[in-house]
């Protein structure tokens, strides 16, 4: 197995300087360094060479816009105009989608001249909580998550971001991240108040709700909200964080149908953010709140995750991605 080489993105209130970069290599992390000093990198986003970060400057916020060289940030340009940060960052060939929980908004940034430039912004009330921007894999549509609204809203790149249609889910739901399949014809969506993964199938080009399932335990009995979602690529098994419960769930797919495996403990409190190393043999899990991180090893086969084969302090992160894993 080759070595692989992934950033960590956090909030900078206490001892974190800005964007970390580490190697892994065999379920073991090393080489953890600063290689970019910005305030509260707390999600970021990798286009090739590029890479997005959320960002705040002083009492204002936006995006920067770096470049990889020789394993080093190079700072391009940042567009701050946000009253408040966003909390979400995602990308195409075209553009760049961030997502303002704070002030409801949905903007859009594209390269151009080799610099960032902001293009557009989808307005909704503050109360609206926007939340994650998915991309459907056609490059066609984008999918807002409106948490404060219990909505997603479906807006037409190709007609300048006119709206199109919305799926509605129950009151006090909070859809907070989703994913397609490959061929768009599932679509996940999790909830962060209930708890809960939405399976849509697609039928004459709308989606209807198949399968509502909890990503806890039936006899758990406290407080938690569920973060992040991912989807292996051969799409046999999907995975969700819970923070409260402290876990990653798992699950496996029959035709688009969920159906537990198991929860996986995190070793700490409040997993943010997780992703697959590129082999998909590990999960790597980030704990906000004890400011740590875990891999576990993954089992290819029946989805489950094994021992916990390395253990780090990474404060207060809330995002990791690989370079050549953007966050799907």
């Amino acid at each position: 197995m080759s070595k692989s080489r992934g950033y960590f993105g956090a909030y900078t209130k206490k001892d974190s300087k800005g964007i970390y970069s580490f190697n892994f290599d065999e379920g073991k992390f090393s080489d953890i360094g600063l290689v970019a000093e910005i305030e509260n990198p707390t999600y970021l986003n990798v286009r090739g060479k590029e890479v997005f970060s959320i960002t705040k400057e002083n009492e204002i916020a936006g995006i920067s816009y770096f470049i990889d060289e020789n394993d080093k940030l190079i700072l391009v340009n940042a567009v701050i105009n946000n009253k408040f940060p966003c909390c979400y960052i995602t990308s195409n060939k075209e553009y760049i989608f961030a997502s303002n929980y704070h002030e409801g908004k949905c903007y859009i940034y594209k390269v151009s001249n080799k610099e960032l430039h902001s293009v557009h912004t989808i307005h909704e009330k503050s109360y609206a909580k926007c939340h994650c921007v998915i991309l459907d894999n056609k490059d066609r549509y984008i999918y807002v998550c409106f948490l404060g609204l219990d909505r997603v809203k479906v807006y037409d790149l190709n007609n300048n971001f006119a709206y199109v249609d919305e799926l509605i889910f129950p009151e006090g739901s909070g859809p907070r991240h989703g994913l397609f399949s490959k061929d768009n014809n599932n679509f996940y969506v999790l909830s962060e108040l209930s708890n809960e993964v939405f399976v849509f199938k697609k039928y004459n080009e709308k989606y209807v709700l198949e399968q509502t399932i909890s990503t806890l335990p039936n006899d758990f009995e406290g407080e938690s909200s569920s973060a992040a979602i991912r989807l292996s690529s051969d799409e046999k098994f999907l995975y969700t964080s819970n923070r409260g419960h402290d876990s990653i769930a798992a699950f496996k797919i029959n035709k688009g149908i969920l159906e537990i495996i198991d929860y996986y403990n995190v070793k700490g409190q409040a997993p943010r953010d997780f992703n697959f190393d590129p082999s998909e043999e590990f999960l790597l899990v980030v704990n906000q709140d004890t400011s740590n991180g875990v891999s576990f090893k993954r089992n290819k086969n029946n989805g489950m995750l094994e021992e916990i084969t390395d253990e780090i302090s990474i404060d207060s992160s809330v995002c990791i991605l690989f370079r050549n894993n953007n966050l799907k």
